[in-house]
């Protein structure tokens, strides 16, 4: 094992390292130490793991020299074996903090630190006193990490010193927390060292301790708007997510909420989002001063503001009515203090509604429809659809939106009654979608399917002809409407049948019998409804052998559609059957379809057709032999 570890392949070395270890073979302990130095990662790794696992002090001994090592990988290695082995290799490590070479001081702790006993922690403490501020701010930090409380105070001593050193010991204090931290920390606030400062602000905001409030906020008051105020709201918004119940609106006057709508409305990205978290604790005066809030656009602000005026619940809305009511707000401002009146108060909302919409303030009926939308109750129904008509086409766009949101069948006679009489493109398609919206809305699935099967002037004369009633009624009128003398009625009756999984062959025959090609398209196209593949073949087979051959676009969507019966001989022979349809067109379209169906025996009734005349029908027939092949 020996010779393999340090002369073998990298299997074999690898593979007797793992075999020292299962077997207990101290006696290989050098050779082990040894290849902690090998190239590859994975033998160093495994020599690593069997050290671990054969444990003890004296291995400990033996591998803290390349602590200080120039090799880095092996330093790390042997840090991380040193830390593994826990506690036996603390007095070794702790020996280490005498060493003259600070490296190998500040691995020493790194090491004590993954042990975490109180051995360990005591030799943290005692490299606390190291003469480089490196290993001591070190040995800070990592008291941070893993100390207790009953190193406040040996941590706090060091709070005079070096700037770097008290950097590192409030972040150990930040993280340990505890009101006795608090005490240490606080004083530190009005430090003349930039570092410090935000250190001390840092940590207050770690500990969130709710006495901190009122000294971070006048703080923030006291600097302007600056890196230090940046600091203070986050640790301000850090201290109220830790006690949000505790009473901070008793400590608040002008000034902090002066100080709140300057952030608010010079501030940037986070700071505004650590003002409006503080601002939801500091009571419903706060309401008056979020004014510059209601400018934000980033919608996860514009989220946070409601969720703010939420939490303040004030019991005077008149901030919010007088943001609706000013000439200076814009369509924004005033969209979001009616989302804030709707999401957080509900008293007499439905007055303040009509009220809104009866406006001659074209903003504020804007705003209000942007709005409006479940789960508000009662539905303003009138109020909505007379705005369809409004002259201002943003105003018609808006409301049918609402009606779109709420997406109840009343609307759907004004939505039509409007549709058939707009001129704008732009509102058509919104009343369009919105239609769309209360069909597939509604517990009438058939005005849901038929509604999306067509396009959107099919709509508009379809939705003309059947209007809104009850399905049955809807139903019968399409029944009608197959016989109707418009053909293009007759037209969308089919798709309505279609799309509603209702059609039936005696309809399609009727269709094919009609005088208007149209139909006679649609018809054909119907059958794809029937979900009856041998059916389909049935039927076409009987048209493509009738004496009187079908119109040229009718045998085009014939041979669409056999393009996706595959499996069945008979689709391929109907295709080849239309390959000798005097129109190139239809031509075209059987080629496609062999193409498709992909069955070998089309291929010399292909090969015929590569001399003819159209180039066209020459491209399509060598893809088709090309894909065959």
């Amino acid at each position: 094992m020996k010779a393999d570890l340090s002369q073998g392949s990298e299997a074999d070395r690898r593979y007797a390292a793992e075999d020292i270890e299962d077997g207990g073979y101290f006696e290989c302990v050098p050779e082990l130490i040894e290849g902690l130095k090998d190239p590859v990662v994975a033998v160093g790794d495994a020599c690593a793991t069997a050290l671990v696992k054969l444990g003890g002090e004296e291995i400990a001994q033996q591998i803290v020299p390349h602590l200080g090592s120039e090799n880095v990988r092996l330093r790390n290695l042997t840090s991380e074996i040193l830390g593994t082995l826990g506690q036996p290799a603390v007095g070794v490590l702790i020996e280490q903090l005498q060493s003259p070479d600070r490296d190998v001081r500040k691995f020493a702790v790194d090491s004590l630190m993954m042990i975490q006993s109180p051995e360990a922690l005591a030799g943290m403490v005692i490299a606390l006193n190291d003469t480089d501020l490196n290993v001591a701010a070190t040995a800070a930090d990592g008291l941070g990490d893993v100390g207790h409380a009953e190193h406040i105070e040996v941590l706090s001593k060091h709070l005079e010193g070096d700037s770097w050193m008290q950097c590192a010991v409030l972040r150990a204090l930040g993280q340990i927390g505890g009101p006795v931290a608090f005490e240490r920390v606080l004083p530190k606030l009005e430090s003349n060292d930039i570092l410090v400062k935000v250190s001390a602000l840092k940590a207050l905001g770690h500990i969130g301790d709710p006495r901190g409030f009122l000294p971070l906020l006048n703080h923030c008051c006291n600097q302007g708007l600056d890196l230090f105020t940046q600091e203070a709201f986050w640790a301000l918004a850090r201290v109220v997510k830790a006690h949000p119940t505790y009473q901070y609106g008793s400590l608040i006057d002008k000034k902090h909420l002066e100080c709140l709508q300057i952030v608010l409305g010079k501030g940037k990205g986070e700071l505004r989002m650590q003002a409006l978290t503080t601002a939801a604790h500091m009571g419903e005066e706060a309401l008056s001063y979020l004014g510059p809030a209601f400018s934000y656009v980033e919608g996860e602000l514009q989220d946070l503001l409601i969720e703010t005026i939420c939490a303040l619940n004030p019991s005077n809305i008149d901030p919010l009515l007088a943001l609706l009511e000013s000439p200076q707000s814009g369509l924004m401002e005033k969209s979001l203090a009616l989302k804030a009146l709707s999401t957080c108060s509900s008293e007499g909302m439905d007055k303040m509604w009509k009220q809104f919409l009866a406006s001659e303030d074209e903003e504020q009926i804007l705003a209000t429809l942007n709005v409006l939308g479940p789960p508000i109750l009662p539905i303003p129904f009138s109020e909505i659809k007379h705005l369809l008509s409004h002259q201002n086409p943003l105003i018609r766009i808006a409301a049918t939106g609402a009606a779109a949101r709420f997406a109840k069948d009343e609307f759907a006679p004004s939505l039509v009654a409007q549709l058939n009489s707009e001129e704008d493109d732009e509102v058509r398609q919104a009343i369009d979608n919105a239609l769309i919206e209360i069909g597939n809305a509604t517990t009438n699935s058939a005005l849901g399917l038929f509604l999306s099967s067509l396009s959107l002037d099919e709509r508009k004369r379809a939705l003309s002809f059947f209007g809104f009633s009850d399905p049955k009624e809807q139903m019968d009128k399409f029944a009608k409407g197959l016989s109707d003398e418009n053909p293009e009625i007759r037209v969308i009756s089919l798709k309505v049948f279609a799309s509603l999984k209702q059609i039936t062959i005696e309809q399609i025959q009727e269709g094919l019998r009609d005088p208007v090609e149209q139909v006679q398209v649609e018809a054909v196209r119907c059958l794809q409804a029937l979900d009856n593949p041998q059916g389909i073949i049935q039927f076409l087979e009987n048209m493509l052998k009738q004496k009187l051959s079908p119109p040229e676009r009718v045998k085009v969507e014939i041979a669409q559609i056999l393009s996706g019966l595959h499996g069945f001989p008979v689709a391929v022979d109907l295709a080849l059957l239309l390959l000798k349809d005097q129109s190139t067109w239809v031509r075209i379209e059987a080629v496609e379809a062999l193409k498709k169906l992909g069955d070998p025996k089309a291929l010399e009734p292909l090969k015929n057709l590569v001399d003819d005349e159209n180039s066209a029908l020459v491209e399509a027939v060598y893809s088709a032999l090309e894909e065959l092949d």
